[in-house]
């Protein structure tokens, strides 16, 4: 069963979001996960660009909390699930907050309550007015993913929500993805990194 509720070191107010804006906070982990490429002479002709990896498939997932905003005490620092991927097709005709073109649709089986959330994080108080789709609760382990600029992934668990979802941004290296990861309220709820590896 999924439980839901993609420190910064940007402060809380930094990754407070309305409502009906999720771009915001994965814009942050966008710019917290990029790494600045080191200043190199040209060596003859520039290599071609790496395609990314597909998505498609199982994946195991870890996520690491650096801080917690919740008045519950968490139990442990780390926590273990998978994530599994389609492809989308026409077919999938969902509609989301806050996001855009997904390119893949999929279940997370993720179990934050070590993390101090509860089976429904975006009817906490610290959440604050969350936006709420139809097919929120039935959707809270639904996962949906998309490629931003560059190697950069972004991975939305719960897009039904305007808080309590988790929010993950990362980049490629290797065969495994790995970032930074929120979930938002109307201040930030939890905030942690994460690796992305085939099982």
């Amino acid at each position: 069963m999924v439980i839901l509720r993609p420190q910064l070191n940007l402060g809380v107010r930094a990754m407070q979001v309305s409502m009906d804006r999720l771009r915001i906070p994965i814009a942050v982990l966008a710019l917290a996960c990029a790494e600045p490429s080191p200043d190199r002479p040209s060596q003859g002709s520039p290599e071609p660009p790496r395609a990314a990896p597909s998505l498609a498939g199982t994946w195991a997932i870890e996520l690491h909390l650096d801080t917690s905003y919740l008045e519950r005490r968490p139990q442990a620092a780390d926590v273990r699930g998978t994530l599994a991927f389609r492809a989308r097709t026409p077919a999938d005709t969902a509609r989301y907050i806050g996001v855009g073109d997904v390119s893949y649709v999929g279940r997370a089986d993720l179990d934050l309550r070590p993390f101090g959330f509860e089976a429904r994080p975006w009817e906490l108080a610290e959440a604050g007015s969350a936006t709420v789709a139809p097919g929120a609760r039935a959707g809270a382990d639904v996962a949906v993913a998309w490629a931003g600029a560059g190697d950069t992934v972004y991975v939305v668990v719960n897009p039904f929500v305007s808080h309590g979802g988790v929010q993950l941004a990362g980049t490629w290296r290797g065969d495994a993805l790995a970032g930074r990861w929120v979930v938002p309220g109307y201040a930030t709820m939890a905030v942690g990194s994460f690796r992305v590896r085939p099982p």
